[in-house]
């Protein structure tokens, strides 16, 4: 249930507009700055709900790996995850990431985003830095000695590929800018200038 809802939030966020409209939306005339108050606040709503039930389920995990059952002595946590398999906390992350990255892949659809897409594709940064944030509270609130964490530094990488549609678009208009400064400023310049792909081999 803990998954579902913070899953389910963040798509809802990443995939709708201010007020849950859905689809290909534009703010009125004037109404952009309200649209754009709500979007992050919808945002910052869903990364809370994500750390909310990752650390929900990291305590549960805590729990079933100290019980055991009183007949068979087997401790519940290995019930839950037989040997070899995913454990709780990474079995929630890897559903929540299948969720936002469907989310985030709709909402970048020229056809579907609208002003969601814009937005992100435009402040790109800002939504990194508030998966950042989000991701820095799951494993601060989850460091305690002689516990693993409820997601590890690298998972913080696969968190932040879930918004490559938006990555991919502000990269692309960074390049774009910078080859019209370029051809500005030598005009009939031949020189073939750096695709989105080397842009991002040489920041990445």
């Amino acid at each position: 249930a803990a998954g579902s809802t913070a899953a389910g939030t963040a798509a809802g966020s990443a995939s709708s507009g201010p007020g849950g409209a859905r689809g290909l939306v534009m703010p009125a005339p004037g109404a952009a700055g309200s649209w754009q108050d709500k979007l992050w606040q919808a945002l910052r709503s869903a990364c809370d709900c994500l750390a909310n039930g990752t650390l929900a389920v990291w305590h549960l995990q805590r729990v079933v790996a100290k019980k055991r059952d009183p007949l068979s002595h087997i401790l519940f946590l290995d019930v839950l995850c037989p040997q070899g398999q995913q454990l709780l906390t990474e079995k929630f992350w890897s559903a929540c990431l299948r969720v936002i990255s469907d989310a985030f892949a709709a909402a970048a659809r020229p056809s579907k985003g609208g002003f969601v897409r814009d937005a992100l594709m435009a402040s790109y940064s800002k939504l990194v830095s508030l998966l950042e944030t989000g991701f820095a509270r799951i494993q601060t609130e989850s460091r305690i000695k002689g516990v693993p964490p409820a997601a590890s530094p690298e998972q913080l990488s696969s968190l932040l590929d879930t918004s490559a549609p938006f990555r991919d678009a502000y990269l692309a208009a960074a390049l774009g800018r910078m080859q019209d400064v370029v051809s500005a400023a030598f005009p009939g310049s031949s020189r073939v200038l750096p695709s989105p792909a080397d842009v991002q081999k040489c920041i990445g």
